[in-house]
C-alpha cells in the first residue's frame, strides 16, 4: 500500500504481507498523541516499509517515560517510543517503540481513494475511503485506558505486550 502525509510531500510504502498488528490501540501515548482514542496502527515489519519521497521531511522525535511511568511496552519493560511525522503538515507518518524492528502506521495515510469516473487521474476521497476487510482492526489493546466503552465483537486486552488479560467491553476480566 502506498501512504502519504497530508501536504503529499512525504510518500512511503508498506508492504502489507510483513503485518505483525492490526489493532485498535487505547494507550495514552497514541491518544495524547494524536488526538484520537483508539487509534488505528498497523505494525509493519521494519524491512516492509520505505520513504519514496520527501525523507528530508521527516522529522523523528524520541520521547521518554513520563514520570517515571512506562508509556509503552508490558509493566516489566517499559520503552520509550519514537515518533516521525512530516514537517511541512504535521502529519504522522509512522511510530514504534525505541528498538522494536516494526513500524506502525495509520490506515487513515492509506492512499486508497477512489478514481473520479470522467477522469482517472483524478483522486476522489470521500467517495470510496472504505478499508477493505483485511485492512480492518483485529481486536482492542490497551483497552484498560480506554476512554469510553466499545461493543462491538473484537476482543479486548488490558495491555498490548502481554495480551494475557482479556475483557470485557465494560473492562471487566474475562474470567
Amino acid at each position: 500500500v502506498i501512504g502519504k502525509c497530508y501536504c503529499g510531500i512525504v510518500t512511503f510504502e508498506a508492504d502489507l504481507s510483513g503485518t505483525i498488528l492490526n489493532v485498535f490501540c487505547h494507550c495514552r501515548l497514541c491518544s495524547r498523541a494524536r488526538g484520537v482514542s483508539p487509534m488505528h496502527i498497523i505494525g509493519v515489519a521494519e524491512s516492509h516499509f520505505s520513504i519514496l519521497s520527501g525523507e528530508e521531511k521527516v522529522k523523528v522525535t524520541e520521547t521518554s517515560p513520563e514520570g517515571g511511568q512506562p508509556l509503552t511496552g508490558s509493566y516489566e519493560n517499559p520503552r520509550p517510543m519514537t515518533h516521525a511525522f512530516c514537517v511541512e503538515c504535521g502529519c504522522f507518518i509512522y511510530q514504534r517503540p525505541q528498538g522494536a524492528s516494526f513500524r506502525t502506521l495509520s490506515p487513515t495515510t492509506f492512499y486508497i481513494e477512489g478514481k473520479f469516473e470522467g477522469d482517472p487521474d483524478v483522486n476522489v476521497c470521500g467517495t470510496s475511503c472504505m478499508l477493505p476487510p483485511e485492512l480492518l482492526s483485529k481486536m482492542h489493546v490497551n483497552y484498560e485506558n480506554r476512554v469510553m466503552n466499545h461493543y462491538d465483537d473484537l476482543p479486548k486486552y488490558r495491555t498490548f505486550g502481554h495480551r494475557k488479560v482479556r475483557l470485557t467491553n465494560e473492562g471487566e476480566v474475562v474470567k
